[in-house]
């Protein structure tokens, strides 16, 4: 390919690129470069605008015959070609040949309470009226069968599941699909709101992203900020952004899965997964990306992340959908912002724990909105969010917050622009976890004065009043328990101290999101107020898991010195409260008849083990 091709392939990918960048990108002097922009031009091949200090360049037909002459003779790359969806989609291809090391039965046949993964895309697919339904089947396919014997799907075994990748499973259906139509992994367990996005978006080409998190069988996703795929891989250290993992829910046109196909005919490596050759194609056809960043999924590869499901994942599927709320939370926005229901283009769930949380986009603006759940107006002091969430974004730390009713706790704000809520697997990046102890500090060091105290014994007392009320059950051995963190306390208050700073109060993951510009924002301060800043220390440690390593990091960057002994039993104590305060807040919303699995119960032993072991070494 001479240069000349080469500028014409730079300037179709990228119309404002500038003549430095393509210089370099071709190897050529800026001169140079420009006297050829000046002469294709003149042929006729592109046509190049001034607007300000810049150009634009955009190819002429002329200039894109000569290019796709030229490409389709190498059949290095090929041009994007961007097209529009097609809404009579009704087929899907569900691969479940693969054997999971850990299972007898097919991971798409594993009970997950009154359902399977297989039944619960069954399920969603109808609701879609997606009539037309392939089953790849390999491992266990007359077990599959016989599961599905009265289900309305059509069966293709690939034989050699034990040999190959989901490529080769993928190909059965060639010559079958005369359409668009959906990819979704057989093992796979995932709110409805992903194929409420994927069927809802415009793009032909489309595949689910999440947060990522760090799973250990993730395959990692890089886009660009028109959220363009740009790489696939299972090697971390491929990766340039990092942006997501892919979730295993794909949407894809007849164009593309014929290319797909058009690709495999020569491949030799039979262990090939379809995402590679996706990615692939999507040299010839954009692919968007789209994430989903509060969204509850699994995909059962192991045993470890089958218990998960059962204890987390599912309890936390069902709990956001059944909370949905999302007519209500329609009807808010067009009384708080003052617009008709035309002028909300989007709306869908979003998560939360203690509340339900919807994203939506009004008049070509992102919101998220925030409807409280049970309970709140009993554990959180809505005046005091009010004011505490303005001061954080006048410090410059919390995005900005469009509306918040003190009285209802009803919250809308605007999103950040290209935003990726960072899950525990993201925080604990070397970038992040740094940028998190700068901004922690800032808040903990300012001059804010938070009108309210949050208060571990009061917050602890306020949940326990709750589960008392509700005559709820707590966890084995409580009162003993109990007695042993007053004993810890009193060892905080007359040994290590306690101080009283402005705090945030609630570190989980999914209250720091971070913008397309790397810039990293604290959210949701419900919980804020003035309190011990080792207690947003240790939330951070506990919430993300931080190994003792990252911990030392954290701590480090923190305090510019390398954390003390005194410094680590502190957080230690303030890790045992926490676990001992969120796991009671569990029995209190449970009382309520929500589910959360495992959740409290886990941090409720969490905690009993490291409490003990820092009274065995306050000891000795």
């Amino acid at each position: 390919m001479d240069k000349i091709d080469e500028i014409l392939l730079e300037l179709n990918n990228n119309k404002q690129v500038t003549q430095r960048q393509i210089a370099n990108k071709i190897g050529l002097s800026v001169g140079t470069t420009n006297a050829l922009l000046r002469h294709l031009e003149t042929k006729n091949l592109i046509i190049i605008s001034k607007r300000g200090r810049s150009f634009t360049y955009q190819l002429t037909q002329l200039g894109r015959q000569r290019l796709n002459v030229t490409l389709m003779a190498y059949r290095k790359i090929r041009l994007k070609t961007e097209q529009q969806a097609n809404h009579r989609l009704n087929t899907a291809i569900i691969l479940a040949a693969g054997k999971a090391k850990d299972f007898e039965l097919p991971a798409c046949l594993l009970p997950i309470d009154n359902t399977t993964p297989i039944d619960r895309t069954l399920t969603l697919l109808n609701s879609f009226k997606i009539e037309n339904v392939y089953v790849i089947v390999g491992y266990g396919a007359n077990q599959v069968k016989a599961h599905l014997a009265n289900r309305n799907v059509i069966f293709l075994e690939n034989m050699a599941y034990a040999t190959t990748g989901t490529m080769r499973s993928l190909a059965l259906v060639r010559g079958q699909i005369n359409g668009d139509c959906l990819i979704i992994e057989g093992d796979l367990l995932y709110e409805s709101m992903l194929l409420d996005q994927i069927m809802d978006n415009k793009a032909a080409n489309s595949i689910i992203t999440a947060s990522i998190s760090g799973s250990g069988d993730e395959a990692f996703v890089d886009f660009d900020q028109q959220n363009n795929l740009v790489r696939i891989s299972k090697d971390i250290r491929q990766m340039n952004r990092l942006s997501a993992e892919m979730v295993g829910i794909s949407r894809v046109s007849h164009t593309l899965l014929n290319e797909m196909f058009y690709l495999y005919q020569d491949n030799q490596n039979e262990w090939l997964n379809y995402e590679y050759l996706l990615l692939e194609a999507s040299q010839s056809y954009e692919v968007k990306c789209l994430l989903s960043s509060n969204t509850a999924w699994a995909d059962l590869d192991n045993e470890k992340q089958y218990r998960r499901a059962q204890d987390y994942i599912y309890p936390l599927i069902r709990r956001n959908e059944n909370d949905n709320q999302i007519d209500y939370a329609k009807q808010q926005i067009q009384t708080i912002l003052n617009v008709q229901a035309s002028a909300i283009s989007d709306i869908h769930f979003a998560g939360g724990m203690t509340n339900t949380n919807y994203e939506a986009i009004v008049d070509g603006q992102d919101y998220f909105i925030r409807i409280p759940g049970k309970w709140t107006e009993v554990m959180i002091d809505r005046q005091s969010e009010a004011l505490n969430a303005q001061l954080g974004s006048i410090l410059g730390l919390n995005v900005e917050t469009k509306y918040i009713n003190p009285q209802t706790g009803i919250k809308i704000a605007k999103s950040v622009p290209g935003a990726v809520t960072l899950s525990p697997r993201t925080v604990r990046f070397s970038d992040n976890l740094r940028q998190i102890a700068q901004m922690l500090h800032k808040l903990h060091f300012s001059e804010l004065e938070f009108p309210n105290q949050f208060d571990f014994i009061s917050e602890w007392h306020k949940y326990e009043q709750i589960v008392n009320k509700e005559g709820a059950d707590y966890y084995p051995d409580y009162e003993n328990v109990r007695q042993q963190v007053f004993q810890l306390y009193h060892l905080l208050e007359h040994k290590y101290g306690l101080t009283s700073q402005p705090c945030h109060n609630d570190l989980v993951a999914e209250n720091f999101v971070k913008s397309d510009q790397g810039r990293l924002f604290l959210i949701d301060w419900e919980y804020s107020g003035m309190n011990d800043p080792f207690w947003d220390l240790a939330a951070l440690c506990n919430e993300s898991q931080l190994t003792t390593n990252e911990t030392q990091q954290f701590l480090s960057d923190y305090f510019t010195h390398r954390p003390s002994t005194a410094e680590l039993t502190k957080l230690n104590i303030f890790k045992v409260f926490q676990d001992m305060l969120w796991s009671t807040w569990t029995i209190a919303k449970e009382a309520s008849g929500e589910n959360f699995g495992r959740y409290g119960r886990d941090r409720y032993d969490r905690g009993v083990k490291l409490m003990q072991e820092v009274l065995l070494n306050e000891a000795k």
